[in-house]
């Protein structure tokens, strides 16, 4: 396949971002498999290229260890699998969605001859249409639902706890990435429609995450000298547009009451679970989450040796509510724990160390650069306490595009210092 027809295969992925999980409730859910149709394809093209991994090692002894063992882990479930059925391999294979999307956006540009401010750019302007398309979806509904259950006082279709974690990302693209040609005007007003699309998904780890990424940003303007993304110059436009969000605001407030949702009530519960204080509407989804990891840990993990090494994913089951029986844990450390064991979270939380370490420690590289990688797995790590963004092909890509963009000026900047210490070699 030629460079174009690669673009335009990276560009559906990402459009399947933000649509993924609206296509699942929907009348087009066949269309889902079309981004792994997709991902076959790069697969296919990037391998008859040979192209082959970066001489900077992509995948640190942290990712490698932790897929050698599942690997393990999936061999000894496969009693489980066939118990219990496909349910857990469905679970287990999306593990091995992510190394599959770091290598191929790793090669981003060798398989498209784009540079990757581009590809940022179309992640940027596909968040921004689906905050627009997302919100009109959840307040008019239309005939292409097989099931139409709109979140109260959570206004998407899709999932908002994975819903955040992509727009996350893009915030922090918006936010720090300077490199991506785009006019202060545009950058502002985009930044504004994701914070407004963050807000009305009323996320607890919306919350926290967006906070994280404006005091990063923040840091970076006090510190990061003239090579960072002008905020300063923004807050005129800022100004300008916060009209006009104010009234959007509002409109959709307006309209919200004929869904009968309660944005407010629960975005302030969100922020209260954050603060650790009681609200009115009196429930923790994070207790909640604890609560349903402790059943499922008493029910499964019997012994020490469940709990070093976990009971495989043959148990493992999402397919809908909490089934008797199964393991259905909506938390990443804890479904690792249940099913891979203690060893699991281990080389988990290794592989993110590592990830942000091998970028931050490069001193040439810009503040922002240098910060946003140590965002990019931090804002998987602490999702992982709400959700399992492993297991979901939005999480997942959405940190693809961003770290392996990252990597690859890592790549270039130790390549120019080598090439920069042997010219200096050569003159002495």
């Amino acid at each position: 396949m030629n460079e174009k027809v690669n673009y335009l295969l990276f560009k559906v992925l990402i459009i399947f971002i933000f649509y993924d999980l609206i296509l699942e409730n929907s009348i087009f859910i066949k269309l889902m498999n079309v981004k792994y149709l997709c991902l076959i394809l790069l697969l296919s093209s990037a391998l008859l290229k040979k192209v082959k991994l970066s001489s900077f090692k992509i995948f640190n002894i942290g990712f490698i260890l932790f897929y050698i063992y599942h690997i393990i882990i999936g061999i000894f479930s496969i009693s489980g699998f066939l118990q219990y059925g496909l349910p857990g391999f469905m679970v287990y294979k999306q593990y091995f969605l992510l190394p599959v999307c770091i290598y191929l956006f790793s090669n981003f540009t060798k398989l498209t001859k784009v540079k990757y401010e581009q590809l940022y750019l179309f992640l940027i302007k596909t968040a921004v249409i689906y905050v627009f398309i997302n919100t009109f979806l959840y307040l008019f509904e239309l005939p292409i639902w097989t099931d139409y259950r709109p979140w109260w006082g959570r206004m998407t279709q899709g999932y908002p706890t994975i819903d955040v974690i992509s727009l996350a990302y893009v915030l922090c693209a918006l936010f720090l990435y300077k490199n991506i040609k785009i006019s202060s005007t545009k950058r502002t007003f985009y930044s504004i429609i994701i914070i407004l699309g963050l807000c009305i998904l009323a996320s607890g780890t919306g919350f926290l995450l967006m906070t994280l990424i404006i005091m990063a940003t923040i840091y970076v303007s006090l510190l990061g000298g003239k090579n960072v993304v002008n905020i300063k110059k923004n807050i005129g436009y800022t100004s300008m547009f916060m009209l006009i969000i104010a009234i959007a605001t509002i409109s959709i407030l307006e309209l919200s009451k004929i869904n009968s949702i309660d944005l407010f009530k629960v975005a302030e519960n969100r922020i209260s679970i954050i603060l650790g204080v009681d609200d009115n509407l009196g429930y923790n989804t994070l207790d909640m989450r604890a609560e349903q990891y402790d059943f499922v840990k008493k029910s499964f993990l019997k012994s020490p040796f469940d709990q070093i090494f976990g009971v495989g994913f043959g148990a493992v089951d999402y397919r809908s509510g909490y089934p008797i029986g199964r393991i259905y844990v909506e938390n990443q450390y804890g479904l690792n724990t249940v099913t891979s064991g203690i060893i699991s979270n281990i080389f988990y939380i290794l592989a993110f160390i590592l990830s942000f370490w091998r970028i931050f420690r490069i001193i040439n590289l810009d503040l922002d650069i240098r910060i946003l990688g140590v965002l990019c797995p931090v804002i998987f790590s602490i999702a992982s306490f709400t959700t399992v963004p492993i297991g979901s092909y939005s999480a997942v890509v959405s940190f693809s595009i961003l770290y392996s963009g990252l990597l690859s000026m890592v790549v270039d900047n130790l390549e120019y210092t080598k090439i920069k210490f042997k010219n200096d070699e050569n003159r002495n």
